[in-house]
């Protein structure tokens, strides 16, 4: 994910999403933008973690080379210095290598993600370049591979031109051009049978690695677009010889960090972790497959040679060539590709992008926006306060009413008994003494001394007030009598509550203050 740039116009219309692959070169100083043969050997990762990306990588190399009239075949990238994606860059001995990749990338992306957006838009561009792979893939003249080699008939390139037109079939057909799908696939069964024959081995057990040179032998993974695409162009029964085949190759090699890319480049010891592992994912044996992967991790963990995970490597040495870190270790995915369900594909637009024209009426909407989620917030907010201010003032208003109640209260005045005598010593306890009916409770509860001056108090008081009349000092007569009644059956409801509350302090460990003395004032 690193080796991408994610962009977007002027960083406000987040709807149209582009993104530039980085191809830096360690030691050669080349820093290619979005070159085509890099993608396609990253492309089974970029699949499998998540397919929208790729529709953002194809898009810049669709868009720029859409014009007409323009080139007949696809361009190898975006220009040779990033981050300045200057133009594509169209060389005609890459026509067949990247004609096929942009056309496999385009249903690949479309038959993972169900997004045919692509498709609909670039049509007529696709078909110059199926147009294009139709005379010149079968025997590719003055062309070179992803590898650089210029051989002319290589079977592996041959193959990609051949199930590039293969896969204009099927973009036909998702966008309803039944008639192009037919024309295209009758091109494409005439020279899959015709590549058969000039690239198959006299005794007929494997693939040359160019026609008619039966010395000649390669890694086919352009085979791998054909599963991914699954349109079946070569047969089971060719990939078992084929397979068969890899599996002699792997138990005579001398190379015991990898696996050459080719007869050709077993000369110069060249070995790829990414045509390796696309190879690997083709084969029909578990075994083999797993062998040619170990040779992989056998280049990759040689100690020998300080980098990080690189591409291209000497597969005697370990030195590492080319690709170093770079975005082509992303085929490491490819076996895990294969695994994808495909997806309905559409071509409705579920995000179109906003065009310059627009962009007025796109800027109103977010206005509109922020000013109606700003008005929202304000009135939460209000909400809020009003619903704090309308709690704090309900618990005040309770507050309030306790202390009201507590005030209305009624507190009784509690009138000590009457005494008859007042010459007798205050040391007296006897309760006839005291004015107490016989049998009845000593009056008690009072805890405190500041309770006890308190009640004496009330009793000076109380004797005061019972003995003069409200009125003016005349004696209060019967009206006294009723007065101390009442009081005596409050008195006693008092005492009751107060000896139920000396039964429950009696449970507690607290220290409680000595019992009051009671005095008989002579």
């Amino acid at each position: 994910m690193g080796g991408l740039d994610i962009t977007v116009p002027d960083d406000k219309n987040t709807s149209d999403v582009k993104i530039f692959m980085k191809d830096f070169v360690l030691g050669i100083g080349q820093q290619r933008v979005s070159p085509v043969e890099k993608m396609f050997a990253a492309w089974p990762a970029y699949l499998y973690l998540n397919s929208t990306l790729c529709g953002a990588m194809l898009a810049p190399l669709l868009e720029s080379q859409d014009t007409s009239p323009g080139p007949q075949f696809a361009a190898s990238d975006l220009g040779p210095g990033y981050p300045n994606a200057t133009g594509p860059t169209l060389n005609p001995s890459t026509g067949v290598e990247h004609s096929g990749n942009m056309l496999i990338l385009m249903q690949t992306h479309a038959r993972i993600s169900g997004d045919g957006t692509l498709l609909a838009r670039h049509y007529a561009l696709a078909r110059r370049w199926a147009d294009y792979l139709v005379g010149n893939a079968l025997t590719p003249q003055n062309q070179q591979t992803a590898n650089a080699e210029t051989t002319a008939n290589m079977t592996n390139l041959a193959l990609k031109g051949i199930i590039g037109v293969k896969a204009m079939v099927e973009i036909s057909r998702v966008v309803g051009n039944e008639i192009d799908a037919q024309e295209y696939d009758s091109h494409a069964g005439a020279l899959i049978q015709s590549w058969l024959s000039l690239s198959k081995s006299r005794d007929g057990r494997h693939l040359l690695g160019t026609y008619d040179d039966q010395q000649s032998w390669s890694l086919l993974y352009s085979l791998y677009a054909d599963r991914l695409l699954g349109t079946d162009l070569v047969s089971s029964s060719v990939l078992d010889d084929q397979t068969q085949f890899y599996g002699a190759i792997l138990s005579s090699a001398s190379t015991p960090l990898g696996l050459p890319i080719d007869s050709e480049s077993q000369v110069l010891g060249l070995s790829s972790t990414a045509w390796t592992m696309l190879t690997a994912a083709t084969v029909t044996n578990t075994s083999i497959r797993d062998q040619l992967i170990e040779k992989i991790w056998s280049g990759v963990s040689n100690n020998a040679t300080l980098g990080a995970f690189t591409d291209q490597y000497n597969d005697v040495t370990g030195k590492i060539l080319n690709g170093s870190a770079g975005t082509a270790v992303g085929s490491m995915f490819a076996p895990l590709a294969l695994l994808l369900p495909n997806q309905t594909i559409s071509t409705q637009a579920t995000a179109p992008s906003v065009s310059s024209g627009s962009r007025a009426q796109a800027a109103l909407n977010r206005t509109g926006l922020i000013a109606g989620c700003t008005i929202a917030g304000l009135v939460v907010t209000a909400l809020v306060v009003f619903l704090l201010w309308r709690w704090t003032h309900r618990k005040h208003r309770t507050s309030g009413d306790r202390v009201h109640m507590a005030e209305n209260t009624h507190h009784l005045s509690v009138i000590p008994y009457g005494y008859e005598s007042t010459t007798q010593d205050e040391s007296s306890n006897s309760p006839a003494d005291s004015g107490l009916s016989p049998g009845s409770p000593p009056p008690s509860g009072v805890t405190s001394k500041a309770a006890r001056e308190l009640a004496r108090s009330g009793q000076r008081g109380g004797s005061t007030s019972s003995a003069t009349s409200p009125t003016g000092g005349e004696p209060a007569g019967s009206e006294q009598g009723t007065i101390a009644s009442m009081a005596m059956v409050e008195v006693q409801g008092l005492r009751a509550e107060l000896e139920g509350l000396r039964s429950l302090l009696r449970n507690r460990e607290a220290h409680l203050d000595a019992p009051p003395d009671y005095a008989i004032h002579v």
